[in-house]
């Protein structure tokens, strides 16, 4: 018997917390991220902080795509996630930001700049 397709949907707000959990079990134990958080396995926490600034911070980019899988048999809980970047001003670029709601876009650059002072006074 075949296994009910996964789902794959735009994130949300409320997805960003799961995602982080993700990015950390993905990248955690790389050489790349032993470099950049020398200290992430005394502090833990720390870790858990600025990995979900970073996922946050991206989330919000207008030019930055998030989706992320669930199973049909439980949709709240992501079994991955993917963070898609455009780069540039080309034509391509300009319409993916602009296929967005104005009203999304404000929205994201409301929430980005109130949360970069919050994670500026944090950090």
């Amino acid at each position: 018997m075949l296994s009910p397709p996964f789902i794959l949907r735009p994130a949300t707000l409320f997805d960003i917390p799961q995602m982080t959990h993700i990015v950390i079990a993905a990248y955690a134990s790389s050489p790349v991220s032993d470099f950049l958080n020398p200290l992430a396995k005394q502090y833990p926490q720390d870790l858990q902080i600025s990995m979900g600034q970073a996922v946050t911070k991206s989330y919000l980019n207008p030019r930055t795509l998030t989706l992320v899988v669930c199973s049909p048999e439980s949709p709240d809980v992501l079994v991955a996630c993917g963070m898609y970047s455009r780069k540039g001003l080309d034509s391509g670029a300009e319409k993916f930001v602009r296929e967005r709601s104005r009203v999304e876009r404000l929205g994201r650059w409301l929430l980005n700049s109130f949360l970069a002072v919050l994670f500026t006074l944090y950090n």
